[in-house]
């Protein structure tokens, strides 16, 4: 709120809401305002301390602008604790922010703040120890831009857990100010943890040997040199990583042997 006597038409008066992270230039018609990276989930709208709105007027009357972009969505899983939004070219999508007023108080542009504090992650979190409800529809506020790639967007079960992807969106997004991109309802599904792989000559005809030559120091028999069974090796499956050695590879599209 104001409550003041020094308005001057002359100099006219910026305004933005909600008041707190904000600085303003009224010679250059410019506000600096700041999306969280961590957003309060409000069920049917944004989080209010996310969706800055700015105001410019020469009058005692104000009309206020949104500044930023809306992401749309409704959980159909329960237990959800916060959803996540990535650019998949790191674009910002939170921190500074600033906006270009026009003289009839329209928003001539928003962009990252020159010298400000981007993030490439927006995080929509249920406030306390609650979970995001199935079938409300909520929404995030992001910093307008393109996204030429896409993003991903994965949940979290707990405030400090990991994430679990739900999807990815690979086509080209401009999320203009203003603009509300509804994701619609969404799901998500695990993927089954994988506890065991490897790839067997059996499963591989041709491609793994099924036989490896060695050296016989005692040459026994007259023979130097000779054949034993390829022992398969068994790649190793920890902290969602598999790695290993594949020996006598012949052919790289080669079918796992997999135990989940």
């Amino acid at each position: 709120a104001y409550v003041g006597n020094d308005f001057s038409a002359d100099n006219g008066m910026i305004a933005v809401y909600p008041a707190g992270n904000c600085t303003a230039d009224l010679a250059a018609m410019t506000v600096n305002v700041n999306i969280p990276s961590v957003q309060t989930a409000t069920a049917g709208t944004f989080d209010p301390a996310a969706g800055a709105m700015v105001a410019f007027s020469r009058t005692e009357s104000m009309a206020f602008k949104n500044t930023t972009a809306l992401v749309k969505f409704t959980l159909a899983t329960e237990g959800v604790k916060s959803v996540v939004l990535t650019g998949l070219g790191e674009e910002a999508v939170c921190g500074d922010m600033t906006v270009i007023m026009n003289e009839d108080g329209t928003v001539a542009s928003v962009a990252p703040k020159t010298d400000g504090v981007a993030g490439t992650s927006v995080e929509l979190s249920a406030a306390g120890d609650s979970k995001l409800a199935v079938g409300t529809t909520y929404y995030m506020a992001v910093l307008p831009g393109s996204f030429p790639k896409g993003f991903t967007v994965h949940v979290k079960y707990s405030a400090d857990g990991e994430m679990h992807m739900v999807k990815g969106y690979t086509k080209a997004y401009d999320l203009a100010r203003n603009f509300i991109l509804n994701l619609g309802e969404f799901e998500v599904r695990e993927l089954p943890t994988i506890t065991a792989l490897s790839f067997t000559a059996d499963a591989n005809p041709g491609k793994i040997l099924s036989k490896e030559l060695y050296y016989d120091a005692t040459g026994s028999g007259g023979q130097w040199t000779k054949y034993k069974d390829a022992v398969t090796p068994e790649m190793t499956v920890a902290d969602g990583k598999i790695s290993g050695t594949i020996l006598y590879l012949n052919d790289r599209n080669l079918v796992p042997s997999v135990t989940y």
